[in-house]
């Protein structure tokens, strides 16, 4: 419960008024009357009329200030000074200045200010530092603190908390029930400003936004054919190709649209607008990518997969996949709509609703409960307080600007009883990257009818990564330009944690969903660095060895990332054959490639694909 009437100006302004009187009464000669100031805080009026600005009379703040002075404490600075405006034009000059921009105070930004306009100490009058202020109106509706309330912020201390982020791009016209969950301010919010005040995050999902904004009315007939296709038997994509993440392909989508019509009416207009990462990960349960999941975890599975890596029924399950809220109505029974720019793409039944253990997550999905790893920023400040559980009804899947196959569709387009070596990329493809994994198909645990199934994540990553959509592009120009029968290429609708070795599995339970049966882990695959010094999170090898020590059991093969370098004299090569033979490595960085190609400057054709230079060029 809200408490922003704690500081409100009409208790300020009545309590400063009665101080002022006493002040004028009682100046220098009888310092000793001025701790009665104390009590007047306790008979100060707590509200008053709703919008009522009340006139301020001025504390000399000079007096003020010697005389509480003697015989006590020197304030920090030498003085105490108060900040309030009594002058009624200045104040209403200063309201008018506005233009109506206003900001809602939370509890503790609310403390603060009242103790910028009127700083006390035991026994002392009010007085503050030195700044520019103004004044906020009271409201009938606000309260003191309850024991309640506090033992609610003593709580949230204990967990990260979700910042109310969206609050700031939330639409009007999403009169759901996140429009609340976006703009209100929890006490989890309020418990980690502290914490979080000193590093700069920039979660800004928007910079990594590959879906693609709509308006109007969508193609829902479009999608649900594409849904009902989906929806097909899987018997036969499953012959001749790699079992599914224990045994079965999960198709949770309804067909029927009188199904569909009795779901939507059974969430009597309960909806969640899905986040970025929230619709990659509905999108995945609903076609199969996540199986054998059919919903989101509920508490039993979500723990058990953050201490364990397991599901409770001992099946490895790398990153707990969870639904979360900041809507305290939802309850276990009721059906909620998932809607997603506009689209309705699923019904969740709630199963139950739970308080996660968030720095538990952390410490044991990431390695780390530090706020530099961009994951844990991720669970820590986009994430509401509360998990949901519960089974996922499929209505119809997103409408992006880039095509994702379902499971069943990369299994049918797939060559039967062949090794299918995954690449998992979120970068664009370059010439090394081409090398890497089309060099895979020679690995001694690849048969000769190998092909490579390139299946990069279009979905939000970090920050600083090149957008889903120009990732996209980039793909399909190489995929045309090289035109490899062995390649083949296709989309994943995925958010990335960057959770290095717990990814990699999580990365391989999917691409064994989608029907590979070899996976190509490089070096510190979805690593990350400290925002902060820019140190590496994992060790270069952490992930090619938690894959090789779950690669049986997960009945995925893993295929060492070859470290290849482009000589003068050979062209690529393995790095060991290059020192062997005293060749002559040729070197460009990431950061000098970035570089170069914002200048304008000529990309060594070397490095880069030319078409894939020019898809970036176009959208830099």
């Amino acid at each position: 419960m809200r408490w922003s009437s704690l500081c409100s100006l009409a208790s300020t302004a009545a309590l400063v008024s009665e101080a002022h009187s006493v002040v004028d009464k009682w100046r220098p000669e009888t310092p000793t009357m001025l701790p009665s100031l104390a009590s007047l805080s306790a008979r100060a009026p707590r509200s008053r009329q709703a919008e009522q600005v009340l006139p301020v009379p001025p504390i000399p703040a000079r007096e003020l200030s010697s005389a509480v002075t003697e015989g006590k404490a020197v304030p920090h600075g030498g003085k105490l000074v108060s900040l309030m405006v009594a002058d009624a034009c200045e104040r209403s000059a200063l309201i008018a200045a506005c233009e109506g921009r206003t900001i809602e105070l939370s509890d503790r930004n609310a403390c603060d200010v009242e103790l910028l306009m009127v700083e006390r100490g035991a026994g002392e009058p009010h007085a503050a530092r030195t700044s520019p202020a103004n004044t906020r109106t009271t409201s009938p509706h606000l309260n003191r603190p309850t024991d309640s309330s506090m033992e609610t912020l003593k709580q949230a201390q204990a967990n990260f908390p979700r910042l109310a982020i969206r609050a700031a791009t939330t639409t009007a016209t999403r009169t759901t029930t996140t429009t609340a969950r976006a703009t209100k301010l929890s006490a989890q919010a309020l418990a980690a400003r502290k914490t979080l005040a000193s590093v700069s995050f920039g979660l800004s999902s928007s910079s990594n936004n590959v879906f693609s904004a709509r308006s109007g009315h969508h193609q829902m007939s479009t999608n649900v054919a594409t849904a009902a296709a989906a929806a097909a038997d899987t018997t036969a994509v499953l012959e001749g190709k790699a079992a599914p993440h224990g045994g079965k392909l999960s198709d949770l989508m309804v067909t029927d649209e009188a199904e569909r019509s009795a779901l939507i009416a059974a969430c009597e207009g309960r909806t969640i607008e899905l986040s970025d990462r929230n619709a990659c990960d509905v999108e995945l349960l609903m076609v199969g990518g996540f199986s054998p999941l059919e919903g989101f975890m509920n508490q039993e599975e979500y723990e058990s997969v953050v201490e364990t890596m397991r599901l409770p029924s001992g099946l490895l399950f790398g990153l707990p996949v969870v639904m979360d809220t900041d809507d305290d109505s939802l309850a276990a029974g009721m059906k909620v709509l998932l809607t997603y720019n506009g689209q309705n793409l699923a019904v969740m039944e709630i199963e139950s609703t739970y308080k996660p253990n968030k720095p538990l997550e952390a410490k044991k999905c990431y390695g780390t409960s530090s706020l530099e790893h961009p994951g844990v920023q991720m669970i820590s400040m986009e994430r509401g307080g509360t998990y949901i559980a519960g089974k996922i009804h499929g209505l119809e899947l997103p409408t992006r600007v880039f095509p994702c196959k379902t499971p069943a569709e990369v299994r049918a387009m797939l060559p039967a009883n062949a090794d299918v070596v995954a690449f998992q990329c979120r970068n664009p493809v370059h010439k090394a990257h081409y090398e890497l994994f089309t060099r895979a198909l020679d690995a001694e645990n690849v048969g000769d009818d190998g092909v490579v199934l390139v299946h990069p994540t279009c979905g939000p990553t970090q920050d600083d990564d090149i957008p889903g959509v120009v990732r996209y592009r980039t793909y399909e120009v190489l995929k045309e330009e090289t035109a490899d029968p062995k390649v083949n290429w296709a989309y994943l609708p995925y958010s990335m944690h960057m959770a290095g070795p717990r990814e990699a599995i999580q990365h391989m339970i999917i691409r064994k969903n989608y029907g590979c049966t070899h996976f190509i882990i490089g070096r510190d695959m979805a690593g990350s660095k400290s925002c902060l010094d820019g140190e590496d999170f994992y060790g270069a090898y952490d992930a090619q060895d938690l894959a090789k020590a779950n690669s049986e059991e997960l009945g995925v093969k893993t295929v060492p990332s070859l470290n290849i370098v482009y000589t003068d004299e050979e062209g690529y090569v393995t790095a060991d054959i290059a020192s062997d033979k005293g060749l002559s490595i040729k070197k460009l960085s990431g950061t000098k490639f970035r570089q170069m190609l914002r200048a304008g400057e000529d990309i060594p054709e070397w490095f880069a694909f030319k078409s894939v230079v020019k898809v970036l060029r176009e959208n830099s």
